[in-house]
């Protein structure tokens, strides 16, 4: 083997997925009911909104807890811009929804290959304004936003909290990045060793942006080298020890603090990129200490 991966991760350490028109096309056929797995879980409520993007949005609260007002955390998927949300996406979105006490608005952004930047972003962004314009009707407390997003999904997740007090008037309550795309010059020195891992490295990530800024990348923000001289949210950042996005997590986490951000930043050992796939020990100590970061940025 040769990155020393923790063997709990089985067959997943060994996976290197296609990245491409075609794969993306087909990933986007197969997966397109995934989200049905949230509709056998007795103990959610599920509700679909349509921004006015025309992005579509699940509305996941616990049942328990379905006639209060709730913090809401607005969740935007990984998969390169291109895949659609996997099960194990739905999944932790259910967990957090019930052990979190918070509803999950779940963005099912507008994929490449079809559509580049800006639209997924602008589609997340959408979705934010949806769920603060409509929080009274949805039960959510506009004061107890926040932002979730892993992969492709921490860019999105972190260009949102970036840019929400200064479109939106919003002051969100925390942003919380697992392994997030954050440098599109790609040069780190995780990108540079991690070439050839499993699920996601360099050679993909390369491609990834290729397709992303097909149309050009104009207003586009760099995080890494953005101002913050405005509102950034607190950060929770989370990393993969094998991970080609592993420094500029790391390099984010660095410049929030900088600024006087409050950043947790979590590095997971014998990890690569989409752990999370596996539901094994490691991944349920991650989770886990996700969510009490969670209770308890939503209880202050």
């Amino acid at each position: 083997m040769k990155y020393p991966i923790s063997p709990e991760y089985g067959f997943y350490r060994h996976f290197k997925p296609p990245f491409g028109n075609m794969t993306m096309r087909l990933s986007q056929l197969v997966l397109k009911n995934s989200g049905r797995i949230l509709k056998k879980d007795k103990a959610l409520t599920i509700k679909e909104c349509i921004t006015n993007s025309n992005a579509t949005i699940r509305i996941i609260s616990p049942k328990a807890y379905e006639n209060e007002i709730l913090p809401c955390i607005l969740f935007s998927h990984g998969g390169g811009f291109g895949f659609p949300a996997c099960g194990y996406h739905y999944r932790l979105a259910a967990s957090y929804a019930k052990k979190a006490h918070c509803t999950v608005a779940f963005v099912n952004y507008r994929l490449m290959p079809l559509y580049a930047y800006p639209v997924p972003l602008e589609d997340t962004l959408d979705a934010l304004s949806y769920i603060v314009e409509n929080a009274e009707k949805l039960l959510i407390n506009s004061e107890k936003i926040a932002v979730y997003g892993d992969s492709a999904g921490g860019q999105l997740a972190a260009a949102t909290a970036y840019l929400a007090k200064e479109r939106y008037g919003i002051e969100l309550r925390f942003q919380m990045l697992i392994y997030p795309v954050l440098d599109e010059s790609m040069q780190t020195e995780s990108m540079r060793l991690y070439c050839d891992t499993p699920v996601w490295n360099s050679k993909l990530n390369r491609r990834m942006w290729d397709f992303y800024f097909k149309n050009g990348r104009e207003g586009y923000i760099p995080l890494l080298k953005a101002d913050t001289d405005r509102y950034i949210p607190p950060a929770y950042i989370e990393t993969a020890q094998f991970d080609c996005l592993h420094d500029e997590g790391v390099q984010y986490a660095e410049k929030l603090r900088g600024a006087g951000v409050g950043v947790i930043l979590r590095q997971t050992e014998g990890t690569m990129h989409g752990f999370e796939l596996y539901d094994c020990e490691t991944t349920k100590k991650a989770v886990a200490e996700r969510i009490d970061f969670m209770n308890k940025m939503f209880a202050e």
